[in-house]
């Protein structure tokens, strides 16, 4: 068990990395943040992982926002890299704000979702429903 958490420490990590130095088309039909909606909120699974059953289980998956590029990377490149290993994910973003962050790891807990991968809005603030999934059994990663 330590080994597969040590391997998706090391998975995240890198995946963060990664998603950083990802090159990015834009385009200049001006759809810049205007083209993402308040849908992207949702706690709905995520892409090619989606679609089965049968799978290692859940990873709830909170940045601070989904209108920036950087966090729509990181979202995108997690879940593709967890849909490899046979995860699927739920991408969420906080927008900034601490509690709507500290509810949507909540969910994750009550979920049961296999681990978290944050992107804390204030590490301070949302240190204790870390502690919560943390007693829950739930690993948690921050980015």
């Amino acid at each position: 068990m330590t080994n597969a958490i040590q391997r998706f420490s090391c998975l995240v990590a890198l995946l963060v990395c990664l998603a950083g130095c990802g090159r990015t088309t834009s385009s200049s039909t001006g759809s810049g943040p205007a083209a993402t909606s308040a849908a992207d909120t949702s706690a709905a699974p995520s892409g090619a992982a989606a679609g089965g059953g049968g799978g290692k289980g859940t990873v709830g998956v909170s940045v601070l926002t989904l209108t920036n590029p950087f966090f729509r990377i990181i979202g995108d490149h997690i879940t593709a890299e967890l849909a490899k290993a046979g995860y699927e994910t739920v991408v969420v973003s906080g927008e900034f704000d601490v509690a709507r962050q500290r509810q949507q790891v909540r969910d994750f807990i009550v979920a049961r979702h296999a681990a978290i991968v944050l992107c804390p809005c204030d590490s301070k603030a949302i240190g204790p429903v870390i502690a919560e999934a943390n007693a829950a059994g739930i690993p948690v990663f921050t980015a």
